[in-house]
């Protein structure tokens, strides 16, 4: 299998090499009338016109006299004798005798014909690009505007063995379902954050201080509820420590701070902390893993040059999260029972703009 092509500059490179080399196997090609038209008065040059047989006789008589042509050496006046069919029919004995100019009005069609029947040896784009079809399956030319797709298949029809890169992903991934393709860029940001974690005092302590187990999926019904609830820590330690890994934008103290509420970090610290302890309990198993008794937070930026810090939440703030849970699960127990969902107000309601829009407007203002 050749290398996969990802850059569309290599597959327009290809085609337009390609290309050249298509239109060398017709030699020149016409592609415009312009080009016959130009072409046919070029062989006018050489080529005597015809001479009118209309006008009055006397037109007629300077016409011949012209062309150094008085039969039977008959005088000016002689001729003026002659019926004007005469004399027509010795116009018409001058022209047998010429070519005649070629007509430029007409289709390209029109054009190519007159042009061959003066002896041109050419060939049209369009009749090339037939015959191309015929032996390759596949147009002379293919616009470099055209898809990597439309280009590809086109250099394949002529002999090239082009594969996308944008297919392999396709194939690999119709036969890794259950898999992520990483960009390059997304790879080397990733060794870079896990570096900087690595780097990190408290951050490697906690990952490597102690062995522990990787996404194990916990699983415990609600004493309260009968609720089945499950979690999965990023990290368990066997002596019962939790670590989960966030990305950020801001791993600042104040920033994580807001990020946990937003996104109810605080929620998830006791409820995994509460409900591994359950499932080991309610299991008789522990896998070789301690009740939880903390839980960790290690929050890496996603952008270089990737800062990290570790949190563990204070007491009130675990009990503020752990209280969320309970109430979120009894909520949830009571939607299922009644099989009701309910989402916002039914009715119309009054809303306003936030207070900070009026504070920011009013100083604006000032």
């Amino acid at each position: 299998m050749s290398e996969a092509i990802d850059n569309r500059e290599v597959l327009v490179e290809m085609v337009e090499k390609q290309i050249a080399e298509n239109m060398k196997l017709y030699g020149p090609l016409i592609t415009k009338s312009a080009e016959l038209v130009d072409l046919i008065h070029e062989t006018n040059k050489d080529r005597l016109p015809r001479i009118s047989a209309s006008g009055k006789k006397g037109d007629l008589i300077s016409l011949i006299i012209k062309e150094g042509y008085q039969p039977a050496g008959k005088t000016e006046a002689e001729m003026a004798e002659m019926p004007t069919s005469e004399l027509k029919a010795i116009i018409e004995f001058i022209n047998s005798q010429r070519e005649g100019h070629l007509s430029v009005s007409g289709s390209m069609e029109d054009l190519a014909a007159r042009a061959r029947e003066a002896g041109a040896k050419i060939t049209l784009l369009f009749e090339a690009d037939k015959t191309h079809r015929e032996r390759f399956k596949a147009p002379l030319k293919i616009g470099v505007s055209s898809s990597r797709h439309e280009m590809a298949a086109w250099l394949n029809a002529h002999g090239h063995k082009v594969t996308l890169w944008s297919d392999v992903q396709a194939e690999w991934l119709a036969n890794n379902a259950s898999r992520t393709v990483l960009t390059q860029e997304e790879w080397d940001a990733l060794h870079s954050m896990k570096s900087a974690v690595l780097a990190h005092p408290a951050a490697r302590t906690a990952l490597t201080g102690k062995p522990g187990r990787a996404e194990v999926s916990a699983y415990w019904h609600d004493p309260e509820t009968g609720a089945l609830c499950r979690c999965r820590p990023d990290w368990w330690r066997e002596d019962g420590l939790l670590v989960d890994l966030k990305t950020t934008d801001d791993a600042g103290p104040d920033a994580f701070a807001r990020t946990l509420i937003k996104w109810r970090y605080h929620v998830q610290a006791p409820y995994y902390m509460d409900g591994a302890g359950m499932a080991i309990n309610q299991s008789g198993r522990n896998g070789g893993l301690a009740h939880p008794h903390n839980f960790v937070f290690i929050a890496v930026e996603k952008k270089p040059p990737y800062a990290v810090a570790a949190y563990v939440m204070n007491a009130e703030s675990v009990g503020d999260g752990r209280e969320e849970y309970q109430r979120d699960l009894a909520t949830y127990a009571e939607c299922s029972e009644n099989d009701n969902w309910p989402g916002y107000s039914a009715d119309f309601q009054m809303i306003s703009v936030p207070e900070w829009h009026l504070i920011k407007k009013a100083r604006a203002q000032v």
